[in-house]
């Protein structure tokens, strides 16, 4: 079925295409062989106009077929020309890249517009850059310089004042550290309290840590204020000293007094530091530091 499905579509094939050509073909003798008998018809008086009017209809049937293959041929020479048309812009445009490609003078043209090009580029930078310097003149002008040197001078006071607080506080964590030191070296090993107050000096440890990197100025101001130039008097000697002596009192305890003097001092320090920490530091303190012992009047 399907070898004798191939063979009729090959020999519609070639039908279509035997039919086609022969319609494409002119037989020039036949064409001029019924023009003869159309002729010798006329001539005859007992032709009847029927057997005339056939042989005409034949001949008009050959000559639509040269018609139409006269329409072809206008079509095919249409295209043909518009191809030509193009072909010939084509040659053209491509002898003009020739031509410009053999010139010599064009690469020192393309070099030259690219350095004008490129000295308008900088000239226009150059304008932007003088309008904006001048812009900063005016604004540096209309500056008042009392008023820049009070502002200056007042972020300087701010800067010291932190400074000075954070360092204060440093400095009582300090002393709370210091008195839990004592402590412990007070208390005996057996006690349960011991272990505590090493937890908490190591809490106070890592608190001072932090507070020295995150402002090493303060730093810097306590070691100041703990170790202070020597002065001397008018006359050039140096002053005395001044023994004190210190007397251990009882163990150290902590009494509501000493949290409301830490809470006072608190408040004088608000601002150096964010306010968690500073929560967290009171409250540390607040609960840790005590109070110095009372003095002992010796009897005379």
């Amino acid at each position: 079925m399907v070898a004798t499905s191939i063979r009729a579509k090959k020999l519609l094939h070639s039908a279509a295409a035997a039919q086609e050509a022969r319609i494409k073909t002119i037989n020039k003798d036949e064409i001029s062989k019924k023009i003869g008998e159309i002729k010798y018809l006329s001539t005859q008086k007992n032709v009847p106009r029927l057997s005339l009017r056939k042989e005409i209809v034949h001949l008009e049937q050959k000559l639509q077929h040269v018609f139409e293959l006269e329409q072809k041929l206008l079509k095919n020479e249409n295209t043909e020309s518009k191809k030509v048309a193009s072909l010939k812009k084509q040659i053209d445009s491509l002898k003009k890249r020739l031509n410009t490609a053999e010139d010599k003078e064009l690469r020192d043209k393309v070099t030259k517009l690219y350095h004008i090009l490129t000295e308008l580029l900088a000239k226009s930078e150059l304008k932007k850059d003088v309008q904006l310097s001048q812009a900063l003149l005016k604004e540096l002008h209309n500056v008042d310089p009392k008023q820049a040197a009070a502002e200056s001078k007042e972020q300087n006071s701010e800067a010291n004042l932190k400074v000075r607080r954070v360092a204060m506080i440093l400095h009582r964590i300090k002393s709370v550290k210091h008195e839990l030191e004592l402590k412990a070296e007070l208390m005996s090993s057996d006690s349960g309290g011991l272990e505590k107050i090493k937890a908490q000096i190591k809490e106070l440890e890592i608190k001072i840590a932090d507070l020295s990197v995150k402002y090493p100025d303060a730093v810097e101001e306590l070691k100041v204020q703990e170790n202070p130039v020597d002065t001397t008097n008018v006359g050039g000697a140096v002053s005395s000293d001044v023994n004190h002596t210190m007397m251990m009192g009882s163990p150290i305890e902590t009494t509501a007094e000493s949290g409301q003097q830490m809470s006072a001092l608190e408040q004088n320090l608000q601002g150096a530091i964010s306010q968690p920490e500073e929560i967290q530091i009171e409250d540390q303190i607040i609960s840790e530091l005590p109070l110095p012992p009372p003095p002992r009047i010796r009897k005379k």
